[in-house]
């Protein structure tokens, strides 16, 4: 389990870094990268029975779902 919460935090550290700079294009990637660290964080919460945990990461996974979306205009 360690191990995906390196790759979660190394895949939102990314996305962050790619959110934050200047060029605007490629901010979709940006939040399509931390939509996937939260799928991650999900996943290792709810095996780690941490609810609260599994639940704030689901409430980020919709709001980084949602940035995509709103770059796309939908």
């Amino acid at each position: 389990m360690l191990i995906y919460r390196w790759i979660a935090f190394f895949i939102a550290f990314v996305s962050v870094y790619i959110l934050t700079r200047p060029n605007v294009d490629s901010q979709w990637l940006g939040w399509l990268l931390s939509a996937i660290s939260c799928v991650i964080w999900v996943n290792v919460a709810y095996k780690q029975n941490d609810i609260p945990r599994c639940l704030m990461e689901v409430m980020y996974f919709v709001m980084a779902v949602w940035g995509v979306v709103n770059w796309y205009g939908y």
